[in-house]
């Protein structure tokens, strides 16, 4: 919550302030979910183990951008994804365990822009297939852990910013991508959800699915145990399709 810090609710069901500041991303570790992380401004983040609250980021450069995207993998707590100095992607695999945690880059500058977007492929129990999108719609994605990327700017998608990725459960090739921004401030572009079926190539294409409505959308999540049924967050609701 900008301005208002990073509020926790108890088993009890009380809410409480647990840290000031600009309250940002956030997420509960899958193993231990009683573990649990945030971050705010600038590359701040701080996590929870064992009911300690601590200062997370290790060797992650405090510097740009402002708002702090960082996402953790579905198979292992410990590897975690963040954008950090100048619109670089860094990856640590001791996020919960590492005193300090250890950050290293992954991916080249993302070109003109910040990153919005994080997604792990949920097929993939490595880690090592992952993708980013960022404000200047530029998809980066690797198979490699970072040793490749195929990242396009423009990735035949509208100019607007790419603010939500997500991977099939069960086919890395398959990802969505979600955008903000009205249509109408991209004339000839239309559209806000896109989906490609041949994301790991060279030159991924997407397929316009979106909803019928000119509106930003926000974030995007698929169901597991049903790929077919997606739901997308926008500034005035929640999307939801079966098919």
């Amino acid at each position: 919550s900008q301005d208002n810090g990073v509020d926790f609710k108890s088993a009890s069901g009380t809410w409480s302030m647990i840290q000031s500041g600009d309250g940002q991303s956030c997420f509960f570790g899958n193993a231990n979910p009683t573990n649990f992380a945030f971050s705010e401004q600038n590359n701040t983040i701080f996590r929870n183990v064992g009911g300690s609250l601590e200062f997370a980021s290790g060797d992650l450069p405090q510097t740009s951008p402002f708002f702090t995207v960082f996402e953790e993998s579905p198979f292992d707590d410990n590897v975690v994804l963040a954008e950090a100095s100048g619109s670089f992607l860094y990856k640590t695999t001791n996020f919960f365990t590492g005193n300090p945690v250890h950050w290293v880059v992954k991916s080249p500058q993302v070109i003109g822009g910040d990153i919005k977007a994080i997604a792990f492929a949920p097929s993939d129990p490595t880690g090592n297939i992952y993708a980013f999108g960022s404000d200047s719609d530029e998809i980066g994605l690797t198979s490699n852990d970072g040793v490749s990327w195929n990242a396009n700017e423009n990735a035949g998608l509208p100019t607007r910013s790419i603010m939500g990725l997500a991977f099939d459960p069960g086919n890395a090739n398959i990802l969505y991508a979600v955008l903000s921004g009205f249509a109408a401030n991209t004339p000839g572009s239309p559209g806000h959800i896109f989906k490609t079926s041949n994301a790991l190539s060279p030159n991924p294409v997407w397929t316009d699915i979106s909803a019928p409505v000119d509106i930003p959308h926000d974030c995007i999540v698929v169901n597991p145990n049903s790929p077919s049924n997606i739901f997308v967050g926008t500034d005035m609701g929640v999307l939801m399709t079966l098919d």
